[in-house]
């Protein structure tokens, strides 16, 4: 996530050619909570646009700043922004370690 509430990400696992990089907006609610929306569009074999994918998120970070926990709803839209399919789930993660190179 980029200072000023803007995020991309790439997590396309299945067919990359045929995926967006996902791409996001934050703002933060308190010190520690957070409310995320990305989205990632989706197309056919020929290249033409297909569907859209859409993560409605809310984070919590824990006081040492290092773990986060929360939920998400993904969306499955069509070519028209109708919603065919949603599900939810849950979040957890860890900011990663910095490390310097050994010597």
């Amino acid at each position: 996530m980029h200072a000023g509430g803007t995020a991309i990400a790439n997590g396309n696992n299945a067919q990359p050619v045929l995926r967006s990089a996902w791409q996001g907006v934050w703002a933060r609610n308190s010190y520690l909570d957070f409310t995320s929306t990305w989205h990632r569009w989706n197309f056919d074999a020929a290249g033409t646009f297909a569907s859209r994918n859409e993560l409605r998120m809310s984070i919590q970070v824990d006081r040492a700043l290092e773990t986060f926990t929360g939920t998400v709803e993904v969306l499955s839209l069509d070519q028209a922004g109708n919603v065919t399919a949603t599900r939810p789930g849950t979040l957890r993660g860890r900011r990663l370690a910095l490390r310097a190179p050994g010597r």
